[in-house]
Protein backbone atom coordinates (compact mmCIF):
# COMPACT_ATOMS: atom_id res chain seq x y z
CA UNK A 1 0.00 0.00 0.00
CA UNK A 2 1.15 3.88 -0.42
CA UNK A 3 -0.28 6.05 1.94
CA UNK A 4 0.38 8.39 4.50
CA UNK A 5 2.16 6.78 7.57
CA UNK A 6 -0.82 8.19 9.79
CA UNK A 7 -3.72 6.67 7.64
CA UNK A 8 -5.78 4.45 9.09
CA UNK A 9 -8.12 3.26 6.65
CA UNK A 10 -5.23 1.83 3.79
CA UNK A 11 -8.25 0.46 1.30
CA UNK A 12 -6.20 0.24 -1.99
CA UNK A 13 -2.74 -2.10 -2.69
CA UNK A 14 -0.49 -2.75 -5.50
CA UNK A 15 1.01 -6.11 -6.70
CA UNK A 16 3.37 -6.82 -9.49
CA UNK A 17 5.04 -9.78 -11.18
CA UNK A 18 6.80 -10.93 -14.12
CA UNK A 19 4.67 -13.18 -16.51
CA UNK A 20 6.31 -15.84 -18.70
CA UNK A 21 6.38 -13.86 -22.28
CA UNK A 22 7.75 -10.61 -21.29
CA UNK A 23 4.06 -9.81 -19.85
CA UNK A 24 3.92 -8.27 -16.72
CA UNK A 25 0.82 -8.35 -13.99
CA UNK A 26 -0.52 -5.95 -12.26
CA UNK A 27 -2.67 -6.16 -9.33
CA UNK A 28 -4.71 -3.54 -7.74
CA UNK A 29 -6.63 -4.92 -4.91
CA UNK A 30 -9.40 -2.63 -3.16
CA UNK A 31 -10.67 -3.81 0.31
CA UNK A 32 -14.12 -5.55 -0.30
CA UNK A 33 -16.84 -3.31 1.56
CA UNK A 34 -19.60 -5.84 0.54
CA UNK A 35 -18.06 -8.31 2.24
CA UNK A 36 -19.41 -6.24 5.49
CA UNK A 37 -21.78 -3.74 4.51
CA UNK A 38 -25.22 -5.03 3.72
CA UNK A 39 -26.84 -3.03 0.37
CA UNK A 40 -29.83 -0.90 1.90
CA UNK A 41 -28.87 -1.44 5.31
CA UNK A 42 -27.94 1.74 7.90
CA UNK A 43 -24.24 1.50 7.29
CA UNK A 44 -24.88 1.70 3.69
CA UNK A 45 -27.44 4.59 3.85
CA UNK A 46 -25.28 6.75 6.29
CA UNK A 47 -21.94 6.14 3.44
CA UNK A 48 -23.96 7.19 0.70
CA UNK A 49 -24.92 10.30 2.79
CA UNK A 50 -21.10 10.92 3.93
CA UNK A 51 -19.95 10.32 0.13
CA UNK A 52 -16.30 10.11 1.69
CA UNK A 53 -14.17 9.83 4.53
CA UNK A 54 -12.50 13.82 5.51
CA UNK A 55 -9.05 13.79 7.63
CA UNK A 56 -7.88 16.34 9.09
CA UNK A 57 -4.63 17.39 11.32
CA UNK A 58 -7.13 17.37 14.52
CA UNK A 59 -10.47 15.41 13.72
CA UNK A 60 -11.78 12.77 11.32
CA UNK A 61 -15.15 11.78 9.72
CA UNK A 62 -14.55 8.56 8.55
CA UNK A 63 -17.19 7.48 5.60
CA UNK A 64 -17.53 3.76 7.65
CA UNK A 65 -17.73 3.49 11.09
CA UNK A 66 -14.10 2.82 12.72
CA UNK A 67 -14.41 -0.89 13.16
CA UNK A 68 -14.74 -1.31 9.83
CA UNK A 69 -12.70 1.66 7.93
CA UNK A 70 -9.95 1.17 10.37
CA UNK A 71 -9.86 -2.15 10.85
CA UNK A 72 -11.82 -5.01 8.64
CA UNK A 73 -12.20 -2.99 5.51
CA UNK A 74 -8.06 -1.45 6.06
CA UNK A 75 -5.27 -3.73 4.69
CA UNK A 76 -2.80 -3.32 7.47
CA UNK A 77 0.51 -4.96 7.07
CA UNK A 78 0.53 -9.12 7.05
CA UNK A 79 -3.08 -9.21 7.90
CA UNK A 80 -5.07 -10.85 5.00
CA UNK A 81 -8.19 -8.99 4.14
CA UNK A 82 -10.93 -9.48 1.76
CA UNK A 83 -10.52 -7.61 -1.06
CA UNK A 84 -12.04 -7.16 -5.09
CA UNK A 85 -8.88 -7.18 -7.52
CA UNK A 86 -8.49 -6.31 -11.01
CA UNK A 87 -5.27 -8.02 -12.63
CA UNK A 88 -4.20 -6.07 -15.44
CA UNK A 89 -1.50 -8.27 -18.09
CA UNK A 90 1.10 -6.08 -20.00
CA UNK A 91 3.03 -6.45 -22.61
CA UNK A 92 6.38 -5.76 -23.35
CA UNK A 93 5.43 -2.24 -24.78
CA UNK A 94 3.28 -1.48 -21.28
CA UNK A 95 -0.53 -2.20 -23.13
CA UNK A 96 -3.03 -3.85 -21.25
CA UNK A 97 -3.39 -7.33 -23.30
CA UNK A 98 -5.83 -8.36 -20.78
CA UNK A 99 -7.46 -8.45 -17.55
CA UNK A 100 -10.30 -10.09 -15.25
CA UNK A 101 -11.57 -8.70 -11.83
CA UNK A 102 -12.06 -11.17 -8.68
CA UNK A 103 -12.40 -11.64 -5.30
CA UNK A 104 -9.64 -12.09 -3.20
CA UNK A 105 -7.65 -12.41 -0.11
CA UNK A 106 -4.85 -9.55 -0.02
CA UNK A 107 -1.96 -9.29 2.26
CA UNK A 108 -0.22 -6.09 2.49
CA UNK A 109 3.62 -6.99 2.17
CA UNK A 110 4.99 -3.13 2.47
CA UNK A 111 3.19 -0.10 3.65
CA UNK A 112 4.81 2.53 2.27
CA UNK A 113 4.17 6.54 2.32
CA UNK A 114 4.47 8.67 -1.60
CA UNK A 115 7.63 9.90 -0.18
CA UNK A 116 9.23 6.26 1.25
CA UNK A 117 7.69 4.68 -2.19
CA UNK A 118 9.78 7.56 -4.54
CA UNK A 119 12.85 6.77 -2.61
CA UNK A 120 12.74 2.76 -2.91
CA UNK A 121 11.29 3.31 -6.47
CA UNK A 122 14.92 5.14 -7.16
CA UNK A 123 16.95 2.23 -4.78
CA UNK A 124 17.53 4.82 -1.46
CA UNK A 125 14.84 3.59 0.44
CA UNK A 126 15.70 0.76 3.04
CA UNK A 127 13.54 -2.27 1.51
CA UNK A 128 14.11 -5.75 -0.36
CA UNK A 129 15.44 -4.94 -4.00
CA UNK A 130 11.93 -7.05 -5.55
CA UNK A 131 9.88 -3.98 -4.00
CA UNK A 132 12.63 -1.31 -5.51
CA UNK A 133 12.32 -3.53 -8.92
CA UNK A 134 8.35 -4.11 -8.97
CA UNK A 135 7.99 -0.08 -8.11
CA UNK A 136 10.40 0.89 -11.22
CA UNK A 137 8.42 -1.53 -13.37
CA UNK A 138 5.41 0.13 -12.56
CA UNK A 139 6.30 2.91 -12.99
CA UNK A 140 7.65 1.79 -16.62
CA UNK A 141 4.05 0.98 -17.18
CA UNK A 142 2.49 4.04 -15.90
CA UNK A 143 4.80 5.88 -18.75
CA UNK A 144 3.23 3.59 -20.79
CA UNK A 145 -0.22 4.17 -20.28
CA UNK A 146 0.14 8.22 -19.44
CA UNK A 147 1.48 8.04 -23.32
CA UNK A 148 4.72 10.04 -21.99
CA UNK A 149 8.56 8.76 -22.61
CA UNK A 150 10.86 8.59 -20.03
CA UNK A 151 12.43 11.71 -21.61
CA UNK A 152 9.64 13.59 -20.76
CA UNK A 153 9.93 12.47 -17.10
CA UNK A 154 8.89 9.96 -14.92
CA UNK A 155 5.73 9.96 -13.32
CA UNK A 156 6.06 10.02 -9.43
CA UNK A 157 5.03 6.92 -7.66
CA UNK A 158 2.29 8.69 -6.34
CA UNK A 159 1.42 9.29 -10.33
CA UNK A 160 1.77 5.46 -10.87
CA UNK A 161 -1.08 4.58 -8.55
CA UNK A 162 -3.27 7.42 -9.54
CA UNK A 163 -2.68 6.49 -13.39
CA UNK A 164 -3.19 2.12 -12.53
CA UNK A 165 -6.71 3.28 -10.50
CA UNK A 166 -7.65 5.72 -13.19
CA UNK A 167 -7.35 2.23 -15.86
CA UNK A 168 -8.63 0.32 -12.79
CA UNK A 169 -11.90 1.53 -13.10
CA UNK A 170 -12.26 1.76 -16.83
CA UNK A 171 -11.49 -2.08 -16.64
CA UNK A 172 -13.96 -2.40 -14.40
CA UNK A 173 -17.09 -0.40 -16.33
CA UNK A 174 -15.94 -2.57 -19.01
CA UNK A 175 -16.44 -5.73 -17.04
Amino acid sequence: TIDSYVSQDLDDGLAYARAPGGQQLVSVSLADVSAWVRPGSAIDHAARRRQHSIYGEFAEAPMLPPALSHDLLSLHQDEPRLAKTIEMRFDAAGRIVGSRIYRSVFTNRHRLDATDAELARRGQGNVPPELTQALRALTDIATALSGKTHAAGEPSVKKVLELLKRHHVDLVVLA
